[in-house]
């Protein structure tokens, strides 16, 4: 039955569904895996109704995840249900009752990368109704939960309208008072409390004004200034100039409604301020988002000024110094985790422990806080190539004899240099080295298609990364006789200088297509590839809006553990010479790409990856 399975995977059958409920787990959680990770639509049903059975087997967290990932691809009143029921499960693993939680939230406008398989694809907006009856009945239950679900809980009833007035106000009287919850859930909870205007507000207000937690605090001054504007300023000014971030941050979120003389000069004031700090500051972001939701002229004059200076051309890190400080670590690494633009996990793992999930492709995060401050941190994502740890950057190495190899840079010394070429580890004499090119991060950038929220949370979680993994010695590298590098024939017909801006450009590339375009698990070969010799346009289009799915190579299938991201921040002239360059080395012979081709079809870029389908047929 398994060999049966395995057969109907590989020809993307999904009858293979008929065998998900199989008496061997093994067998059965063969076919989940065929159906939900190759997107078998036909089969996708069968896999979610798993859900209303779980209860007769044991499951995995990640087999569980592709149970309740079905559901919420699939829609409707009745696996909304099922969703719902997971996350009031306690039963199940917080991992996966979380996760739940967080796709209900996207329920109605669903992202549009699959974020179970990290693939494109879309799904419509669907009605809020589908979710709404089964969360109402659900929250007494939900409510029973920890910090976390209470907090996410409590946000969906927000963002679905839930009515709540059948929840006592005294259930959330006592989520608001519990000190056992975090700060942010209780907030929420308090927030809730105070919208249905008691007849004790006020006192409740002054009560939870001096909380201990910064956030509840926040939420009750906010109420204390809606009512007395005039006190409310002293009040919410003194808490955005000095305390911690929490009290900050919410001090600007009410400052940007608040409606009371010396508002207007107060963000003049503190724009000029954080101006002159070059964005740092822990409330930054909210200064900059209340700011923008001002009515008054002398306040956006201000905020327009703060951003000229920020997009600083002589420095592309200044326009991100508003997320250095003040972020949320625990949402960092559900960002980590789960952040579909990113796709971190896929080269990342941060953990000692080499079972943990993440892939190898990058170095390993576990003791990243040790390796640099804050800025570095900050740098190391939004400019990946700014600072490339040892053993992760791509160099080429032109050699004294006319040849040249294309590799990792493991280490350079005054004597030799050290390159990974393929897994073999060389020592290349410098008086062999005619010219290197400085090593480049495989890490696409990132700094178009991040917020800066999810940039700060992401500084902040890899802040505590503190503990690091045990060094072990890697085998010494073998000197490099450069008499068995046959010397690099110039292509004919092409710029040299275009060819030795292309290889530059291809050491990015070579960290997911190999150093010598071999391929690797995560990516096809480019070398003596029928696409790469074909239609120009298909590699112009893939470099503007990556690709995505199976496609075949040379003869050969590949299907891919993720989609290959989107090369548009490149400049014309960079897609036309690394497109060049591969066209022309590798055992490829076709003719040059000239940035008015890549101009002609720039417009595509940011449009969704592109399939196999979508391309001129390669012979």
């Amino acid at each position: 039955r398994l060999a049966a399975v395995i057969t109907l995977r590989r020809r993307l059958d999904p009858s293979a569904a008929r065998f998900v409920n199989d008496p061997s787990t093994v067998v059965a959680d063969e076919a989940v895996r065929a159906v939900h990770d190759l997107g078998l639509e036909p089969g996708r049903p069968a896999v979610a109704a798993l859900l209303d059975t779980r209860d007769k087997r044991a499951w995995t967290p990640f087999m569980l995840r592709r149970l309740v990932h079905s559901a919420f691809r699939l829609g409707g009143e009745q696996n909304a249900a099922r969703v719902v029921g997971v996350a009031i499960d306690e039963k199940l693993p917080e991992e996966v009752r979380g996760e739940a939680l967080r796709l209900l939230a996207q329920w109605a406008n669903p992202y549009p990368v699959d974020q179970s398989t990290a693939h494109w694809s879309p799904l419509p907006a669907r009605d809020p109704k589908e979710v709404r009856a089964s969360l109402t009945a659900a929250l007494p239950q939900l409510l029973k939960g920890n910090s976390d679900t209470l907090k996410a809980t409590l946000e969906l009833v927000t963002l679905f309208q839930l009515d709540v007035a059948s929840l006592p106000a005294e259930t959330l009287a006592t989520l608001a008072a519990n000190q056992k919850l975090s700060g942010s859930a209780r907030a929420k909870a308090l927030a809730m409390l105070l919208a249905r205007q008691p007849a004790d507000a006020v006192a409740l207000a002054d009560k939870y004004a001096k909380d201990a937690k910064d956030e509840v605090a926040m939420v009750a001054i906010g109420e204390l200034a809606h009512r007395n504007p005039t006190q409310g300023l002293v009040e919410l000014s003194k808490a955005a100039k000095a305390g911690s971030a929490a009290r900050r941050q919410g001090a600007w979120k009410a400052l940007g409604k608040l409606e009371a003389p010396g508002v207007e000069a107060l963000f003049v004031e503190q724009l000029a301020a954080l101006g002159a700090a070059k964005g740092v500051s822990p409330a930054a972001i909210e200064l900059m988002d209340a700011a923008a939701a001002r009515p008054e002229a002398a306040v956006k004059d201000a905020l327009a000024k703060l951003k000229v200076a920020l997009a600083d051309p002589a420095n592309a890190l200044a326009k991100w110094m508003p997320a250095l400080e003040g972020g949320d670590a625990a949402n960092g690494f559900a960002l980590f985790q789960a952040l579909p633009a990113g796709q971190c996990l896929r080269c990342h793992r941060a953990s000692a422990d080499s079972h943990a999930a993440g892939g190898e492709a990058g170095p390993n995060l576990a003791g990243v806080a040790k390796r640099g401050d804050r800025r570095y941190l900050l740098e190391s994502i939004v400019q990946s190539s700014a600072v490339v740890v040892s053993g992760y950057g791509s160099v080429n190495v032109d050699l004294a004899n006319g040849g040249a190899v294309t590799g990792t840079l493991l280490q350079e010394k005054p004597d030799f240099v050290d390159v990974d070429v393929a897994g073999n580890r060389w020592r290349i004499a410098r008086k062999d080295v005619k010219a290197m090119t400085a090593p480049v991060s495989g890490m696409p950038a990132l700094d178009g298609v991040l917020s800066l929220h999810e940039v700060r949370d992401l500084v902040a979680w890899l802040s505590t990364l503190e503990k690091g993994v045990a060094a072990t010695k890697a085998p010494e590298p073998k000197p490099l006789d450069i008499s068995t590098i046959k010397p690099v024939v110039a292509a004919a017909g092409v710029d040299p200088a275009v060819m030795a801006l292309g290889k530059q450009q291809f050491a990015m590339c070579s960290a997911c297509h190999g150093p010598n375009a071999e391929g690797t698990v995560i990516a096809p070969p480019l070398a003596k590839s029928n696409w790469v010799n074909g239609p120009v346009e298909n590699l112009i289009r893939i470099q503007l809006r990556g690709l995505q799915g199976p496609i075949v190579v040379s003869g050969k299938e590949y299907r891919l553990p993720g989609p290959m991201p989107a090369q548009a921040f490149q400049t014309d002239e960079q897609i036309a010479a690394v497109l060049t360059y591969v066209r022309n080395s590798f055992g490829n012979a076709a003719s040059p790409v000239t940035p008015a081709q890549v101009k002609a079809l720039r417009g595509e870029a940011g449009q969704a990856p592109l399939t196999a389908g979508d391309l001129v047929p390669a012979k």
